[in-house]
């Protein structure tokens, strides 16, 4: 399995800092997660194909599911 992370937090977070909480989470995968439910899975970081992230539009929906990272919400 492919997950796609596309990065949308204009900045909050770079692409470098989501590169390496990616790798990070692909070792626990790896190590932890696969072994015990017989499944493995790949996170991997996509550019954004669009300024503004869309539900249902088809250059974001790479990979067998899609993880977008958005800005965070300030009240």
């Amino acid at each position: 399995m492919i997950i796609s992370i596309v990065n949308h937090s204009n900045g909050q977070v770079t692409d470098e800092e989501l590169q390496t909480v990616i790798r990070v989470i692909n070792r626990q995968i790896h190590d932890d997660f696969a072994p015990y439910w017989s499944m493995d899975a790949t996170l991997r970081l996509e550019g954004r194909s669009t300024a503004q992230p869309g539900k249902m539009q088809m250059p974001d929906l790479r990979g067998d599911a899609v993880i977008v990272s958005v800005q965070g919400v300030t009240r």
